[in-house]
């Protein structure tokens, strides 16, 4: 199969379970560091001096939380005025949308346009 069509059929569930590993890998590749069991890359039998060093001050945080919120807008949607989605607002989804797209929670039948409640003003 071809890569780009590997990737396109990808679901969203395949890609956040595969995101999610990588941030296992970066947090054991900490701690391997932190007890010194980590090799150091080497660049022409010298030590890398791109490698991020021991800060001047322990760090505060005690936890990082991870939050996934499903179905959330994107930055484009909220920033970006579309006056065509707002005037097709309350339709049903066009026919060259429900083609080419595949939804994980919306049923294509009911599914209907959502124009932005909020106004854009031109500025600069």
């Amino acid at each position: 199969m071809n890569p780009i069509d590997s990737s396109i059929l990808r679901t969203r569930r395949d890609f956040l379970a595969t995101s999610a590993s990588g941030l296992g890998g970066v947090a054991l590749a900490s701690l391997l560091a932190e007890e010194g069991l980590l090799a150091t890359p080497q660049v022409n039998g010298f030590e890398d001096s791109l490698i991020p060093r021991k800060p001047h001050f322990d760090a505060k945080a005690k936890a990082c939380i991870f939050i996934f919120m499903a179905g959330a807008p994107s930055q484009l949607d909220l920033f970006d005025p579309k006056p065509k989605l707002n005037e097709m607002a309350g339709q049903s989804l066009p026919k060259s949308v429900l083609d080419k797209a595949r939804f994980a929670f919306i049923k294509p039948a009911t599914a209907t346009l959502m124009g932005t409640k909020r106004t854009f003003k031109k500025y600069g």
